[in-house]
């Protein structure tokens, strides 16, 4: 949880901005530190239907829900049984784990009136249990408690996998008894940031047998006793990770509610010489308009609601999303994507579609959503598959979901007319939803030990079956079923029972030979594609090299594009030869360039020398120049621009298109703020080619310009530094902690030139936000912090710009009494690096 410290720090920035408020009234009211603008501070309009926020019993809210007519809800279960639960997990017993967080948001009790100043309670693993069969849960058993800053769970062997931040633990229950008797860690110094929803959060794990993680920067997999911890893509996914039937991870944002990686995001880890990527966070719908079925005046920010109804005109707070996987709705739900808004008190329901090796979705419904509830206390945090095909719902059922950092007056004086404080936390429910006509699956009646019955169960036609069977063979390693494994790798006859199979003995490092070569020529892409990843650590094997090289020519853009991935996991001649050919045939398909730089770290320059030098790539072919832009980028990084700065004055040896490709490589370098030029470049300037002078002029500007960051930062001293390190608790939540940006969220603050700028400009972004106007469509707007008074403003804006800007001079209280008093721009400030 917070500490004490940090806890305090938290409420005094609430407290900046504290009102007394009585019943909603037109009067504005003064700001609280989340507001942006006059609407943040006004009521909802008479017209509106205000939902009431009374507490309802589990079954009235089951009442108040509504779902199309062909499916329905039931409770499964409700406090005290749970309580607070942020995410849930069936084990092989059919019993529904759940960690709770019942000291989320737990600052706000310090400045709402009325509410008694208690100690932050810590988090827990609960199991429920349903001993009568009755289909709602029954007992409750505390696994683990004790838990700081509950971020993840997962089911595991003996026990679970748990992230408590700043760690991740494996709690183990050594004597059998229910409850954990061992923490044992497997990685510690994880951020713990001022803004929950900032946080790393997730433990998951994919058909791949890895454990994914959201934003803390690894992924996990125990090996031989061990924790392989691998460095991982660090930005993505806010509030958990789902797969789909073949592998493939799916996450959101607050306001942006599907995305996907299409390619294995772990390869573009490889080759810090070339961080482009491709086919990674993918954005699948093509808006984030949204339809509840009646008015959700109960979030944040008062823009986002329609005048005329005040339904939430787009996703403001979406959860983890789950890909259903069951067999209980019809077939056409398979694959299908269902996740809720908190504020929004709604689920979507995306469907998924598939085409030339990506990926899109839309709302499955016309202008309205799959699931809506009347209950202003309904948060759907977090949405599961269950062991019977349904889908499970978990509710941590609170008045007040706003992380506690961003409360707008808006919002304030809803929860407090409508006490939707009180209780504060405690409650908590966990739903079943099925469809009305079709039977609920029944659960395998195995032993958690019998690995022979749970191969057998790779081939149920519910995906939670195939997963936890996966996991259970694995984590059994009994090497008896691995001749089973290998028949139904190679022979069954459903696709994702053979895609299980190979993945299963991949975790037992089982998979031979002969079977690595009918997954590389099965009839189903996803087979074959799924047997090139496996086929890596044997790709010193002749007969597996073989079969891997018969892919180039794969019908499927797919399977060649993760060819390329695979040819970068080995530097065998014969598959750098592959490389080369198929690039040269196909350079133009897209994430093809990208998919194998990620492989080449330290072999760019060879293997640009060879593409130069070769009679082959004389003529430009489609995506050619993009290759040889890419492969200069790279030398240059890796230390090798004087290569490349070589092949640029001899025109007669190096072809125009080559030359132009070369310095558009060279400018997307890292290499900034020069201190001496190459003199090679003023040969190329003098080029009688335009295009090639202008470039060549173009890039000697970027060399010459001092380097973004540069300058080390100028170390303030005294009560501004350290009151401006306090609020910048308040930018790091969306910029980072080392002002390095989240995608999706914020920009980076480092090199940007609003903060190198003129200090009025960032003065003036801080008071009244930045990005209105949406030219930045990558991130969302920045709300303002015109509640904080001058004084802050001009500590937090000295920080920020001595720490990213290398300012020499503090920011005064009248520059920022002059910036407030002229009002915020007449056109909103236009985007621009770090907002």
């Amino acid at each position: 949880m917070l500490s004490h410290s940090r806890s305090v720090s938290l409420v005094s920035l609430l407290a900046a901005g504290a009102l007394v408020l009585g019943p909603l009234t037109s009067v504005p009211l003064r700001a609280q530190v989340g507001d942006r603008a006059d609407v943040d501070r006004s009521v909802p309009p008479g017209h509106w239907v205000l939902p009431d926020g009374r507490r309802h019993t589990p079954e009235e809210t089951v009442r108040l829900l509504e779902v199309p007519a062909d499916f329905k809800v039931e409770v499964v279960a409700a406090e005290p049984l749970i309580q607070d639960p942020v995410a849930i997990q069936f084990d092989e017993r059919g019993r529904l784990w759940a960690l709770e967080w019942p000291g989320y948001n737990w600052a706000l009790r310090d400045v709402i009136p009325g509410l008694e100043k208690l100690p932050m309670p810590k988090g827990r693993v609960v199991v429920l249990e349903d001993t009568d069969g009755d289909g709602r849960m029954d007992r409750r058993a505390v696994f683990l408690d004790d838990v700081e800053w509950p971020r993840g769970l997962q089911v595991s062997r003996d026990g679970a996998i748990v992230m408590a931040l700043p760690d991740i633990v494996f709690a183990r229950d050594r004597d059998g008894d229910g409850r954990a008797d061992e923490r044992v860690p497997i990685t510690s110094g994880l951020e713990i940031p001022a803004n929950p929803h900032a946080a790393q959060s997730t433990v998951f794990r994919s058909l791949d047998n890895w454990l994914y993680t959201a934003k803390a920067g690894l992924r996990l997999r125990p090996f031989d006793g061990k924790w392989v911890i691998q460095p991982y893509v660090n930005s993505r996914a806010q509030w958990g990770l789902a797969q789909d039937n073949f592998g493939r991870l799916y996450y959101a944002s607050n306001g942006d509610h599907l995305r996907a990686d299409v390619v294995p995001a772990h390869y573009f880890q490889r080759n810090p010489n070339y961080d482009v990527t491709y086919g990674i966070d993918v954005r699948l719908p093509a808006d984030q308009v949204t339809w509840p079925q009646g008015p959700t005046p109960g979030v944040n920010r008062r823009a986002q609601l329609r005048d005329e109804d005040g339904t939430l005109a787009v996703f403001t707070s979406n959860t983890a999303p789950c890909v259903y996987r069951g067999d209980q709705f019809p077939p056409e739900y398979v694959g299908n994507v269902f996740f809720g808004d908190v504020a929004g008190r709604f689920m979507r329901r995306s469907i998924v579609t598939e085409s030339d090796g990506t990926l899109a979705a839309r709302n499955a419904y016309e202008r309205r959503e799959f699931l809506y509830s009347k209950d202003e206390r309904f948060r759907p945090v977090f949405t599961a598959n269950g062991p019977d095909g349904a889908l499970y719902v978990a509710d941590m059922h609170r008045g007040i979901i706003e992380g506690d950092i961003f409360v707008t007056s808006f919002l304030r004086q809803q929860f407090l007319a409508r006490k939707l404080q009180e209780p504060f936390n405690g409650l908590g429910r966990v739903y079943r939803i099925s469809h009305r006509e079709r039977p609920a699956g029944a659960r395998p009646k195995l032993a958690r030990d019998d690995a022979a019955g749970w191969v057998a169960q790779l081939a149920h036609r519910n995906g939670f079956w195939r997963d936890t069977a996966q996991r259970l063979v694995v984590e059994a390693g009994d090497r008896r079923v691995i001749p089973a494994l290998r028949t139904m790798a190679r022979e069954h006859a459903d696709v994702l029972a053979r895609l299980h199979a190979l993945w299963t003995l991949d975790g037992m490092g089982a998979a031979d030979t002969p079977t690595l070569q009918e997954g590389l020529r099965d009839r189903e892409p996803v087979i074959r594609a799924a047997a090139l990843r496996v086929a890596e650590p044997h790709l010193a094997d002749a007969a597996v090299r073989r079969a891997v090289l018969a892919l180039q020519d794969d019908a499927r853009v797919e399977v060649r594009r993760q060819l390329l991935f695979t040819l970068g996991e080995s530097d065998h001649a014969e598959l750098g030869a592959a490389r080369l050919a198929l690039l040269r045939r196909e350079a133009a398909q897209p994430g093809f360039v990208e998919a194998a730089l990620s492989g080449l770290k330290g072999r760019e320059p060879a293997v640009l020398e060879t593409v130069l030098d070769t009679a082959g790539w004389a003529t430009e072919a489609a995506g050619a120049a993009r290759l040889v832009a890419a492969l200069a980028q790279a030398t240059a990084n890796g230390g090798g621009v004087d290569r490349v700065l070589a092949r640029l004055p001899d025109a007669k040896r190096t072809p125009d298109w080559v030359r132009l490709a070369l310095l558009d490589g060279l400018k997307a370098s890292k290499l900034r703020g020069l201190a001496q030029v190459p003199s090679a470049l003023a040969a190329v300037e003098q080029s009688s080619h335009p295009d090639v002078k202008a470039r060549a002029a173009a890039l000697r500007k970027v060399w010459s310009e001092p380097a973004a960051g540069a300058r080390p930062a100028r170390a303030l001293t005294g009560p501004v530094f350290e009151r401006g390190k306090e609020l910048f608790a308040v930018c790091a939540a969306c910029h980072g902690p080392e002002g390095k940006g989240t995608p999706t969220i914020a920009p980076p603050l480092e090199g940007s030139k609003v903060i190198a700028g003129a200090p009025e400009e960032l003065v003036r972004s801080v008071l009244f936000g930045r990005n209105l106007d949406r030219k930045n469509t990558a991130f969302p707007d920045m709300p303002g912090l015109a509640a904080l008074p001058d004084a802050d403003i001009a500590a937090v804006t000295s920080y920020v710009r001595a720490r990213f800007g290398a300012a020499t001079r503090q920011v005064t209280v009248g520059q920022v009494g002059v910036v407030r008093a002229a009002g915020p721009p007449a056109s909103p400030a236009a985007s621009a690096p770090g907002r």
